[in-house]
């Protein structure tokens, strides 16, 4: 590999700034991809930008309405979770408005 600049935000925000200050930076969420091109030397972003700390990016939210699944959540986590949201999205959807109830 080479050298390039490694940034590890807490906020959306400063990982939007360190985006818009430099083309080249790419983003890093799990690196299965970016970091064995790297290595081959395909890719050469000058900067990374680690979204592993940003926390409201490993949240799963339900707002009653939809639910949201950020992007650094694990896989794990959700296969973990999809009976619970299956479960959630069928009440919701398909048997509450059978009994008449809005969801």
């Amino acid at each position: 590999m080479y050298e390039f600049n490694y940034h590890r935000p807490a906020t959306l925000a400063e990982a939007g700034k360190l985006l818009a200050d430099n083309a080249e930076a790419k983003l890093l969420a799990g690196g299965m991809t970016l970091i064995p091109t790297m290595k081959m030397r395909l890719a050469m972003p000058s900067d990374l930008v680690d979204l592993s700390a940003i926390e409201n990016l490993q949240e799963i939210a339900d707002d009653g309405d939809s639910v949201r699944i950020g992007a650094m959540v694990r896989h794990g986590l959700v296969l973990n979770l999809v009976g619970t949201v299956w479960i959630t999205v069928y009440l919701r959807w398909v048997a509450l408005p059978v009994l008449g109830i809005e969801p």
